[in-house]
């Protein structure tokens, strides 16, 4: 399933009097999506190649909604917040990289599969914690960093 829906709605400049509040559930359904669509190929890469180039194929749909909710952050929250989703959307490429590279053929198959599952744990975990640093800036502490 490609992701056809439209970003989160646009928010307007901080303080704008009338500017519709940052959809943080619109955002948290896009995030999750992204990611599973990665951990999804990262799961399938050994076994299914087409699967492999659907999910690169809806990652490579999304890139205008990626730059779109960095923008609607930097107005929303400042640019700090904007860079911590910049790092999350640069490392959701470079995981779509990883698949489209596909595995070192000198790694033996049990190998290749633990790096894809730490590695897709790890996407997870990138992705929930800028859910978390979203959910915290929209409840009006973007100046501080959400409580570990």
């Amino acid at each position: 399933m490609v992701l056809t829906e439209k970003p989160p709605t646009s928010p307007g400049a901080p303080g704008a009097r009338g500017a519709a509040p940052f959809d943080v559930e619109g955002a948290t359904l896009f995030l999750r999506a992204q990611a599973s669509w990665l951990c999804r190929g990262l799961e399938q890469a050994a076994d299914d190649p087409i699967a492999v180039r659907i999910v690169l194929g809806a990652h490579d749909a999304t890139h205008g909604r990626w730059l779109s909710l960095i923008a609607r952050v930097q107005r929303s929250f400042g640019p700090a917040v904007a860079e911590q989703l910049s790092r999350v959307y640069a490392f959701h490429g470079r995981v779509a990289g990883s698949l489209e590279r596909g595995v070192d053929p000198m790694l033996e198959p049990d190998l290749a599969e633990q790096i894809r599952r730490v590695l897709a744990e790890h996407l997870r975990q990138v992705t929930e914690a800028i859910i978390d640093l979203l959910e915290h800036a929209a409840s009006g502490h973007a100046d501080t960093p959400p409580s570990q």
